[in-house]
C-alpha cells in the first residue's frame, strides 16, 4: 500500500508539471514593419519609383494626391512598390504624401513625393530658382 500512494504521488507531479508547462504563453510575435526610403523625388514629367517594404504584417496604403498610384496598393509581409507618379501639366511644384499603414502599429510610415529640382545651363551669370517652398534663390554664375 505504501508503494501504492508513492507512486500515485510521483504521477500527480508528473501530470502537474507536465500541465503547467503547457499552460506557458507562447512567445509573443513582435510587430515589424519598415520602408526602404522615406522620400522620392519626382520631376514635372512623372515616373515610376520603387519602394521596398520590409516587415511581417498586413499593410495598406492611402494617398490624397490623385495624380500618385501604389502598385500593389496593400499586402502581407515583404514587398516592392512602384510608386507611379502622373505628369504635370502645369509649371507648380507638387508635394504628396502615401501613409503605409501596417496591422498591429500605431503610427503610419509616411512617404514623401516631392518635386525633382533641376538646374540648367543658362548663359547669364545670375540664376534664379523658384523652390518648393516658393522662395527665390539667386545663383551668381562665374567664368
Amino acid at each position: 500500500m505504501k508503494n501504492n500512494i508513492k507512486y500515485f504521488v510521483t504521477g500527480l507531479f508528473s501530470v502537474l508539471t507536465l500541465c503547467f508547462y503547457s499552460c506557458k504563453e507562447d512567445d509573443e510575435i513582435t510587430s515589424e514593419f519598415s520602408l526602404d526610403k522615406e522620400e522620392i523625388a519626382v520631376g514635372e514629367n512623372g515616373g515610376i519609383e520603387i519602394v521596398n517594404v520590409g516587415g511581417n504584417v498586413k499593410w495598406q496604403t492611402t494617398t490624397d494626391a490623385t495624380w500618385v498610384r501604389v502598385v500593389p496598393s496593400s499586402g502581407v509581409g515583404a514587398a516592392s512598390c512602384e510608386i507611379q507618379v502622373d505628369s504635370s501639366v502645369v509649371a507648380d511644384f507638387r508635394n504628396a504624401e502615401i501613409q503605409f499603414m501596417a496591422q498591429g502599429l500605431a503610427a503610419p510610415k509616411i512617404l514623401k513625393v516631392v518635386p525633382k529640382v533641376c538646374l540648367w545651363r543658362m548663359q547669364t551669370r545670375r540664376l534664379s530658382l523658384k523652390t518648393q517652398q516658393n522662395t527665390e534663390s539667386v545663383i551668381m554664375i562665374s567664368r
